[in-house]
């Protein structure tokens, strides 16, 4: 798991229109357009997730459940670290033909991440407790990119390479539902 988690949601109905601490007193087409205003808006963020170095060229010779691991000479995290080289290569090597490699679980980790999602939703009243809402919802409402694990596996050709992203890039959204 990630070592460190932010998560933070607040859901606040403006206090403007009928029902509310301002406006109360609105007539009906002041309180339509003014009135029934509320925003939430959401956080994530956390440290990236451990990452296992593998090497899918079998030298324990042992029929395994799971990928061997390469043996670690070397700094796993270059000094240079970039989606281009987020593994230092020269870190690892296979190891010796049957045996298992030293290199372990959760060596290094995946790029951080973070998100804010954001919505504004206007409650429009119709009869007696009936209304219409109406919501604008934006998801990565800043459209920042956070990147995926890089390549794990030392036989590959872009092993250490970040090559995929995680989550969508900014999503607007609208909806309207009617709660009677």
């Amino acid at each position: 798991l990630a070592r460190h988690i932010l998560k933070v949601n607040y859901l606040y109905d403006l206090p403007f229109g009928k029902d509310r601490a301002i406006g109360s007193n609105w007539n009906r087409a002041l309180d339509a357009v003014a009135g029934g205003w509320g925003m939430s808006f959401g956080v994530t963020a956390h440290s990236g997730f451990p990452i296992t170095v593998q090497d899918s060229s079998n030298p324990s010779l042992q029929a395994t459940r799971s990928t061997v691991w390469p043996d670690l000479i070397g700094d796993p995290v270059p000094s240079n670290q970039s989606l281009t080289q987020w593994l230092n290569r020269d870190a690892f090597r296979s190891a010796a033909l049957g045996t298992f490699g030293n290199a372990g679980v959760g060596i290094a980790r995946a790029p951080k991440y973070w998100n804010v999602d954001v919505s504004l939703s206007k409650r429009i009243a119709t009869v007696a407790r009936q209304y219409f809402m109406f919501r604008v919802e934006a998801f990565n409402l800043l459209n920042h990119p956070n990147f995926g694990p890089p390549d794990r596996n030392i036989q590959s050709q872009t092993f250490g390479t970040i090559t995929s992203t995680a989550g969508d890039a900014r999503i607007v959204q609208l909806a309207l539902k009617y709660l009677f």
